[in-house]
């Protein structure tokens, strides 16, 4: 096995035991031998190696400075801190429990995400890094077009501070897990992620009106 599989593998696993400690129980992956990830060319190994690693960074240093993942406006902070951004602070107004931030580089790579994230998927953190995103999931093909549409238009920076999405409630559904669960969720807003004045991505705000994993589990159990 490579040097750099054995590296995502470990990093892999250090977020999982990072993220259990924080009550969330989270698969590195579904086979130690990593296929997914060995399926990816060098040039794509390393960037997704830079992006876990970096998020294992930044929520390590969270947990050690401040002490709590699941507080969602710390993990924010922090994120800007760590990767020099700036947002509108009106965004903040929006944090919630089945609110879920996520940053996205301008080619669609989702780099950054509150840590409820993780309530929402079945899906392994090799999945996550290695995998696109429009394999993993599905959804209404006319509302992924809106939202790309509007996407482009932050990125164009035809919007200063954040746009509110006339977008409904919609079915999120995974592809490519054994689970292929179905979450129902509302994209809240889209906003310009910028440094030195300059929009360099877009923060998404959506919002899971869906049962967590867990809960999701125990409804089943008893329904067996």
């Amino acid at each position: 096995m490579s040097q750099l599989t054995n590296r995502f593998r470990a990093l892999s696993e250090n977020l999982c035991q990072l993220l259990e400690q924080e009550g969330l129980v989270v698969r590195p992956y579904h086979l130690a031998s990593l296929p997914f990830f060995q399926a990816l060319t060098p040039e794509e190994q390393l960037p997704a190696i830079e992006y876990l690693e970096r998020y294992y960074n930044l929520c390590l240093h969270t947990k050690k400075q401040r002490g709590d993942l699941r507080e969602g406006r710390v993990l924010i902070e922090e994120a800007l801190d760590y990767f020099k951004l700036e947002v509108d602070p009106a965004v903040f107004d929006l944090i919630g429990p089945r609110n879920v931030f996520e940053f996205y580089s301008p080619n669609q790579t989702q780099y950054f995400r509150t840590i409820n994230f993780f309530k929402y998927t079945s899906y392994t953190i090799e999945d996550i890094y290695s995998r696109s995103w429009f394999h993993l999931y599905e959804r209404d093909e006319k509302i992924t077009s809106r939202i790309l549409e509007l996407a482009l238009q932050v990125l164009e920076g035809k919007t200063s501070s954040f746009l509110v999405p006339e977008i409904p409630e919609h079915m999120l559904t995974e592809r490519a897990s054994l689970e292929k669960l179905k979450v129902p969720v509302q994209i809240i807003c889209l906003a310009p992620l910028k440094r030195d004045g300059k929009t360099v991505g877009i923060l998404c705000v959506v919002r899971s009106g869906g049962l967590d994993i867990e809960r999701q589990e125990e409804l089943e159990s008893s329904d067996s």
